[in-house]
């Protein structure tokens, strides 16, 4: 009886009537011998348990081997009635279905890869209609679909990104050590070997490693430092004769401290200068000797006033 029990084959049907406490003593002790053969028959059983429990009505009761075992004794010559269970055969059924749909979701999406030459330019459309400009010397990674809860892509190298917006579903584009969520929205990532400078267009995304993060908005320009891994404004200027107001517009996205001019007179005062990550307070010196006006702060409120000398 034990070697026919052996003998026996582990199958969708089998299971089901193991799970719905139909299964005869040989055939509960054909499924305890498998499972314990090895670790993935153990595994595969306790999923697929886990899957009966949460779709059938009745659920999986730990059968005894040994008792099973016990009951064979006595009745040798025992032949199992040769019955069709309706419930049995809808269980296998579900059951079948739930291994099918999990092989189904499980099975690893397509990536396509994309890599340009020193003298070549790819446009590229993505599954969500999102526009990708791949720039030369660079390699561009997306999936074949974009079917989990994150639109995830990978880059090396230089691009120009025109992202569908899409709250649900974040496109999230990892380069080196970073990452950047976009909702949607059009922007540049250039990456070399000492940075990633991620320059906004239009929109707002959030750049982000394991220990830092910043949002960054339309007009402004982030730099991912690779030494340091850290994430800050870039503030590298080149003003040439432009008005004290678009300088202080600039300023204030890149320090993040509201910089007012108070007095209408002095915004199309002109300035020419280069600032290459300079101390805000190294520019606001600067501009205010060119300028011969001043300047005041107000720490409660993150402001910065540019007034005409007293």
């Amino acid at each position: 009886m034990a070697q026919k029990a052996k003998n026996m084959n582990v199958t969708d049907e089998l299971l089901s009537r193991y799970f719905s406490g139909e299964a005869s003593p040989e055939e509960a002790m054909t499924i305890d011998d498998w499972r314990g053969r090895n670790n993935a028959n153990n595994k595969e059983f306790n999923a697929l348990r886990t899957a009966w429990n949460a779709t059938s009505a009745l659920p999986y009761v730990m059968q005894d081997a040994t008792a099973a075992w016990q009951q064979m004794q006595p009745l040798p010559q025992r032949t199992r009635p040769q019955r069709i269970h309706i419930a049995t055969w809808a269980a296998a059924a579900v059951l079948t279905g739930i291994i099918i749909c999990a092989a189904i979701l499980l099975r690893p999406v397509r990536q396509h890869t994309v890599t340009t030459t020193a003298d070549e330019t790819r446009q590229l459309k993505l599954p969500d209609g999102s526009g990708i400009i791949l720039l030369a010397n660079s390699t561009f990674t997306y999936p074949e679909t974009f079917a989990t809860p994150a639109r995830n892509v990978s880059l090396q190298g230089k691009a120009g990104f025109d992202i569908h917006g899409n709250a649900a579903q974040p496109f999230i584009i990892t380069a080196g050590g970073l990452q950047i969520k976009v909702l949607g929205t059009a922007f540049n990532v250039a990456e070399d070997d000492t940075c990633i400078l991620v320059k906004m267009l239009t929109g707002k995304i959030l750049m982000y490693t394991i220990s830092d993060t910043l949002p960054v908005a339309g007009g402004q320009t982030a730099v991912y430092s690779k030494k340091d891994q850290r994430i800050r404004y870039d503030r590298v200027f080149h003003f040439e004769n432009e008005d004290l107001s678009v300088v202080c517009k600039a300023l204030t996205e890149a320090y993040q401290t509201n910089i007012i001019i108070d007095q209408p007179a002095i915004a199309s005062l002109k300035i020419s200068s280069n600032f290459d990550n300079k101390t805000l307070d190294y520019v606001l010196e600067v501009i205010a000797t060119t300028l011969n006006i001043q300047y005041t702060r107000k720490p409660e409120t993150n402001e910065i006033h540019f007034t005409t000398e007293n």
